[in-house]
């Protein structure tokens, strides 16, 4: 192994740079930061330290402009063996960071022996199998791990309408994370880039990255992350769609709901002041914050019956089946 203080420049501050990134991740105190592993020391030092050229700045800016399928913030040319940066990296913002790990899993994908890409669109699914999906776990890994944050003190939660919102956010997340491992593209953005299915042990080997779905999903299912993620992970097959489908639900609910308020202000007439009417639609909208809840509950309750108690806890479900 190299060690980092052994390293040319400027190969010390890109460590520094990816390490912090990556503590980002795997110091949260939420199941997904305890459930995947963020990157392992050695293969990082030795892998993010690669023997090949790189060319950042306004000459790496330059190239990149000029490339046949469009400028980007970053490239790997396979033919030369060099990699293409338009910002400075012994000074990356994670934003950064994130291109400079996209860009470096194709060149160790080019030191591994991959098929050199395709070029166009054509040679894209096969080409980002890697890299599509690390870009997108980077997202979903930091909404999971909000979402997770706030499931699990429900008691902090200013309202049960919150916990909804929450609750719908973590569903959402690990459908799309678990598209993602597919190779699938987002419910939301279907039209989307779609990829094969990234290679774990390649990831692993060249970085460490134990970020698959299944793990998490296994993390959950063993109890690690406690009651309400291990019935998520039990009844996944009847909870992937239900968080989209609750949002829609509530939506229509809650149009509904205020149109019916805005049609008895409008039955009132000029009798109503501005004051009385606003007072009126704060009446409603705490009316609202109230059923939603319950709403939310009962059709949790159709797609998984009693479960649905524990992934909602405090409001109002239908009698036991």
């Amino acid at each position: 192994m190299c060690a980092t203080s052994a390293m040319p420049a400027p190969y010390g501050q890109i460590h520094a740079a990816v390490q912090k990134f990556l503590d980002g991740f795997s110091k949260g105190k939420t199941p997904v930061s305890k459930a995947l592993i963020f990157g392992e020391r050695v293969p990082i030092d030795v892998n993010c330290a690669p023997p090949w050229p790189i060319v950042d700045g306004k000459a790496g800016k330059a190239f990149c402009d000029n490339r046949p399928d469009g400028g980007s913030n970053g490239c790997f040319d396979w033919d030369s063996g060099t990699l293409y940066f338009d910002f400075d990296v012994k000074s990356m913002s994670q934003s950064n960071v994130k291109t400079y790990l996209h860009e470096v899993t194709h060149g160790n994908e080019y030191l591994s022996d991959y098929p050199r890409p395709q070029p166009g669109a054509a040679g894209k699914p096969e080409a980002e199998r890697n890299t599509a999906y690390l870009d997108r776990m980077w997202a979903l890994v930091g909404t999971i791990a909000k979402a997770e944050a706030r499931l699990q003190h429900p008691e902090d939660e200013p309202s049960l309408a919150t916990y909804v919102v929450q609750l719908c956010t973590l569903l959402n997340a690990l459908e799309d994370f678990e598209r993602a491992e597919q190779g699938l593209p987002s419910v939301d953005q279907p039209d989307a880039l779609t990829t094969r299915r990234p290679i774990h042990d390649d990831l692993i080997k060249w970085f460490g990255f134990h970020v698959d779905y299944y793990r998490l999903m296994q993390f959950y299912a063993e109890g690690k992350a406690g009651e309400l993620f291990q019935t998520i992970a039990g009844h996944w097959d009847n909870l992937r769609g239900v968080g989209r489908s609750l949002n829609k639900f509530l939506a229509r609910y809650e149009a509904h709901f205020n149109a019916e308020v805005e049609r008895f202000l409008e039955a009132q007439g000029p009798g109503m002041s501005a004051q009385e009417r606003e007072e009126h639609r704060a009446e409603k909208a705490a009316e609202l914050a109230r059923k939603l809840p319950a709403l939310a509950a009962q059709e949790l309750s159709i797609a998984i019956g009693k479960a649905a108690r524990y992934l909602f806890p405090g409001a109002t479900l239908p009698d036991p089946f």
